[in-house]
């Protein structure tokens, strides 16, 4: 089996002052669609045998993005497939014939008032196996 990562979760460009007054939510949904801020969901495609089933699993439920000394918590992760989910994390498919998938990561963040710009940057590790 081959994991391969095409792009990283992107929860957009985020411009104060937010559109709504006090803290505003922010989603990527797990699929190929991009939200209002242009964020995206995370997407790899990874191979295995027609009718298997494997799990997908993340090491932390939440994470922490920083920039500098500022922080978010990003948590909610959500798997989908382009055709179904988002099921939340582990979760476990079943391989198309051809044996060829891809998958979609999305998750959400909490922007807070007077939150300093920045580029926010975090890691989460993705595992697929059967």
């Amino acid at each position: 089996m081959v994991l391969n990562k095409r792009r990283d979760l992107s929860f957009g460009s985020i411009a104060s002052p937010l559109p709504l007054q006090g803290d505003q939510t922010i989603t990527v949904t797990a699929d190929d669609t991009s939200n209002a801020y242009g964020g995206i969901s995370a997407h790899f495609t990874t191979d295995g045998a027609d009718a298997q089933v494997f799990n997908v699993s993340l090491q932390n439920s939440s994470i922490t993005m920083t920039s500098g000394g500022n922080n978010l918590t990003v948590d909610n992760f959500r798997v989908g497939d382009g055709s179904s989910g988002p099921f939340a994390l582990p979760h476990s498919f079943v391989f198309p014939s051809p044996g060829v998938m891809d998958l979609y990561i999305g998750a959400q963040t909490v922007i807070t008032v007077g939150k300093p710009p920045g580029t926010y940057t975090g890691t989460n590790r993705l595992t697929v196996s059967y």
